[in-house]
């Protein structure tokens, strides 16, 4: 019997005397591509300390030690992250999405001024404007009204400072004054207390107030996406989404309620994949007037947002019984036929080279290879460092690996581990006799040798050449044979010789 192709993975749902020859029980650090038995290649440090949390973004790298969620978005970086206010990079400034509105109302004072000519029944309000991104706050409360004769300026105080490092300048609105709606009078400097009103209604900018609904996101929405120049988001078991093309006002009225709290989000052509721990639905629609949810699997949610990714012309993430896939509309194990039922405890999942590659919470990559159609499951484990994280920009690689940049698959080869089928010859009720095996190697490993599940010989295999191993003579009956094996190298092939019964037993 010859092994020569190593290349279909993991399978640990069939019983090990069942599995195909190119099958495996334990199938880590192994190139798939290579069809023999092939160690991966190590990362590369690229000598720069990052948190776990990682995106590239402009030539820039930012982190953090918070799990947080990245989005580009119309030449801006968005994020959102537990407990905190959404935040976005404007020309490598941090500012936070949307801006709060005035909570205190103006108070108006009649003050006696030559050449005037304001009068009747005046009302003021104000917003909060950022003049670089032309985002404005929702308006403060009203001012008392006041009545005002001609000759009479109106003096306005209790303007608010905001806060917010992107708010530089405030915007004065009047209604009255021969007008029947709040209009613009003046744009002055965030941080000015005062402000006299003198200004003809002729005079005036005259832009109707407007901003009404531009109150920012919430505190603590998650998992932040975008669709049809809106941004979508969850608020517990809420979506929430912004108005379109304006990612920073969120109006309160943007809502819908969801049976269970939400754990992801994904864009796809068809809607909104929207997913709680246990259920899958689709918002179909492109704005608030025909939105419409409809459920895709009353069984299987998922479980990380972060552990969506979109592989293949699929999109596939963690679920409570392995991983899924939405295939046609419909939602499968695609983990299943090969794995049965597998506990994940999904970090952050990316899409490479036609792989999807879930980081684990103990520092491992669970991958799930479709370069051949079907996915082949296999298992990064570095033994001295732990992958945190991990990010692909401009088809790089990238991983934080114990809080350093790095990147994948570029360095040396390291350790493989591989476990094979226990290998009948296809018939697991004949004793046989396993004398001669035949190894063509190139590296350094251990060959463990098993027979009927009992280690029966261990050798060391160095350099480039065929081995002859011979297992004890009083060791080698048995009904089925297996090979487990640790290394750095390649495999070519494995051979061995049967000597099947004759006496009928």
């Amino acid at each position: 019997m010859k092994l020569n192709d190593f290349s279909s993975g993991l399978n640990t749902r069939k019983d090990p005397m069942l599995l195909e020859l190119n099958e495996s029980l334990r199938y880590t650090n192994v190139d798939s591509d290579k069809g023999a038995l092939t160690s991966i290649k190590d990362y590369t440090s690229l000598n720069q300390r990052i948190d776990r949390w990682f995106h590239k973004f402009k030539g820039s790298w930012y982190s953090s030690t918070i799990n947080r969620e990245y989005l580009e978005y119309r030449d801006l970086l968005y994020w959102t992250e537990k407990d905190n206010y959404p935040k976005k990079i404007c020309n490598g400034i941090e500012k936070k999405v949307g801006i709060e509105a005035p909570t205190a109302a103006l108070t108006l004072a009649a003050v006696t001024s030559a050449d005037v000519d304001i009068h009747g029944t005046l009302q003021y309000t104000y917003t909060f404007y950022d003049s670089v991104l032309g985002v404005e706050s929702a308006p403060a409360p009203l001012s008392a009204e006041l009545a005002v004769i001609e000759g009479k300026r109106v003096d306005l105080s209790g303007f608010q400072t905001s806060g917010y490092c992107s708010v530089d300048k405030i915007r004065i609105y009047r209604l009255g004054a021969d007008t029947t709606e709040f209009v613009l009078i003046d744009t002055i400097d965030n941080g000015t207390a005062t402000y006299s009103d003198s200004i003809d209604p002729l005079d005036a900018p005259g832009n109707i107030l407007d901003s009404y609904l531009n109150t920012p996101p919430l505190l603590g929405i998650r998992y932040l996406i975008e669709a049809y120049g809106i941004l979508f988001a969850a608020y517990g078991d809420t979506l929430v989404y912004s108005s379109i093309g304006k990612p920073d006002y969120w109006p309160s009225s943007n809502s819908i309620p969801i049976a269970g709290k939400i754990t992801g989000l994904y864009a796809i052509s068809d809607g909104i994949i929207i997913f709680t721990l246990t259920r899958t639905y689709l918002l179909l629609g492109t704005s608030s007037a025909d939105f419409a949810l409809t459920p895709l699997s009353p069984e299987h949610g998922c479980l990380d947002h972060l552990s969506i990714a979109f592989v293949r012309n699929s999109l596939m993430w963690a679920a409570a019984q392995g991983l899924c896939l939405l295939i046609s509309g419909s939602v499968v194990v695609a983990s299943k036929d090969k794995l049965g039922l597998i506990k994940l405890s999904p970090v952050k999942a990316v899409s490479y080279d036609e792989q999807y590659m879930l980081v684990q919470t103990d520092g491992s990559v669970f991958i799930a290879d479709f370069k051949t159609g079907s996915p082949v499951f296999k298992t990064l484990q570095y033994v001295k460092a732990n992958v945190y994280n991990l990010g692909v920009f401009d088809n790089i690689l990238y991983g934080s690996v114990d809080d350093q940049l790095v990147d994948l698959f570029t360095g040396e080869l390291i350790e493989l581990q591989y476990l094979s089928p226990r290998l009948t010859d296809g018939d697991a009720t004949v004793t046989k006799m396993y004398n001669n095996i035949y190894v063509r190697a190139e590296g350094e490993f251990t060959f463990n040798v098993l027979i009927d599940g009992k280690q029966v010989l261990s050798n060391k295999l160095l350099g480039d050449k065929l081995y002859d191993i011979t297992v004890p003579q009083e060791l080698q009956r048995g009904s089925d044979i297996q090979f487990d094996i640790k290394g750095v190298g390649s495999i070519k092939e494995i051979e061995y010789k049967v000597v099947g019964r004759n006496n009928g037993r």
